[in-house]
């Protein structure tokens, strides 16, 4: 049973950036307000440099 290490790749990565995704969408439920604020966009970039600190 040999698997194409490309696909193994890009099947992991498919599957942590639908982890990312799904997590920030749960993150932007939790927080309505996320992105219309005055940073915007840069919202995600902050609470998640705000989680790494914590």
């Amino acid at each position: 049973m040999t698997r194409d290490p490309i696909a193994q790749v890009a099947s992991d990565l498919n599957a942590m950036m639908s982890w990312s995704i799904r997590r920030r969408i749960d993150r932007g439920r939790a927080e309505a307000n996320v992105g219309k604020g005055l940073f915007g966009p840069f919202e995600f970039l902050l609470s998640d440099i705000d989680a790494i600190r914590r």
